[in-house]
């Protein structure tokens, strides 16, 4: 499921900071298709969520692609998720 272009509704971080736009979208687009994170997850809650958030790359990937012109909003949520995904145990940064 593909959210609409509409600007999703202000969301505050679980610090009560407000969150940009894209950053809205991207957790409004996580929850609206069954996906536990918000922008206070860890790795591990990351690592749990992955078969979902493989899923929901591959649909975006497919709406990419049959897209008829260029949406920049699709791209930033591609690029976001696949940050998103980067976040996980393996590539944790010990000292």
């Amino acid at each position: 499921m593909i959210p609409p272009l509409a600007d999703p509704p202000h969301r505050r971080t679980a610090h009560g900071a407000p969150m940009s736009p894209r950053l809205s979208r991207l957790y409004t687009w996580l929850q609206a298709n069954n996906v536990a994170l918000t922008d206070f997850s860890t790795d591990e809650c990351v690592q749990r969520e992955m078969a979902r958030l493989n899923r929901l790359r591959d649909e975006l990937a497919a709406a990419l692609s049959n897209a008829q012109e260029y949406t920049p909003y699709l791209h930033h949520l591609a690029t976001d998720l696949a940050n998103l995904m980067r976040r996980v145990p393996a590539n944790r940064v010990t000292r």
